[in-house]
């Protein structure tokens, strides 16, 4: 392997900077429905490629897919938690015990 020349060194670094810069800026633009729809097809093209070369692929994929899973499963955790509903605590219910 051969070293990186001064001028590489800048580009890889400056290239590393954006890259963290617009990652934010990409997952603001993640939705569960978008996650879920990029999941299924890296599945489905994982499929086929399995069919050749199981073992790498399937771990190179994993880790690729690893940060994207992450999000879908916090997203699908906060989608449930604002489904769940808390009992009222006013009005009939509430007096039902007392004289």
């Amino acid at each position: 392997m051969s070293e990186l020349t001064d001028e590489e060194s800048v580009a890889t670094e400056k290239e590393k900077d954006a890259g963290e810069e617009g990652a934010t800026d990409e997952t603001e633009k993640l939705t569960l429905e978008g996650l879920a729809e990029i999941l299924h097809a890296l599945k489905q093209v994982a499929e086929r490629i399995f069919e050749t070369d199981l073992d790498m692929v399937q771990r190179n994929l994993e880790i690729a897919t690893e940060p994207y899973q992450r999000i879908l499963d916090k997203m699908n955790q906060r989608k449930k938690q604002l489904l769940i509903t808390i009992p009222s605590t006013s009005g009939e219910f509430a007096c039902k015990n007392t004289p």
